[in-house]
């Protein structure tokens, strides 16, 4: 898949999705130095990322541009997981 790489939640437009959320990663593998933001609709992921240096960076950019509430990892999502924005 390709991705659509975003600098801003300001830049994607979720009204087309159902159930939108955003799963935020800390150094996945794809991207081993940096943290991501995916947008998934109904649990399948999206191909609109956005790449920052830092999970509170993403967490202020989620914040001011999303009405979302953050909810952690569980005990069975994978190490990378920061949380998910619902």
């Amino acid at each position: 898949m390709n991705e659509n790489i975003i600098n801003s939640m300001a830049e994607a437009d979720m009204k087309e999705l159902r159930v939108p959320l955003i799963a935020v990663y800390e150094h996945p593998d794809g991207y081993p130095e940096k943290c991501v933001a995916r947008i998934y609709d109904m649990g399948e992921p999206t191909d609109t990322v956005m790449v920052m240096d830092s999970v509170d960076e993403i967490r202020e950019d989620i914040e001011l541009n999303t009405d979302m509430a953050f909810f952690p990892p569980g005990s069975d999502d994978v190490a990378s997981l920061a949380g998910v924005w619902l």
